[in-house]
């Protein structure tokens, strides 16, 4: 993910009250583990849903959960966006 991105995420993110539900959106390459992978590196709490691409090459990954800061939500997008062919929307 790039650095102007994050900033943009973070300043957004930064003007909202903390704790706060907050909803993470992902798009994962279906192979090599990828898609446990990324639902190991989300928040233990909270719920998550799974939505495959129509030749599911890709699954769509949206977990909704109370984050306590901005840096939280920061933290766990790098961590999912170092997956490789990975999107965070």
């Amino acid at each position: 993910m790039q650095i102007d991105t994050l900033s943009r995420l973070r300043a957004k993110l930064e003007a909202s009250a903390w704790p706060q539900k907050y909803m993470f959106k992902f798009i994962v390459p279906n192979h090599s583990g990828n898609v446990d992978r990324a639902v190991g590196m989300l928040p233990s709490h909270g719920h998550t849903s799974f939505k495959p691409s129509n030749d599911l090459h890709y699954v769509a990954i949206t977990h909704v959960a109370i984050i306590n800061s901005a840096d939280d939500v920061i933290s766990t997008t790098k961590k999912i966006a170092e997956i490789e062919g990975s999107i965070a929307l």
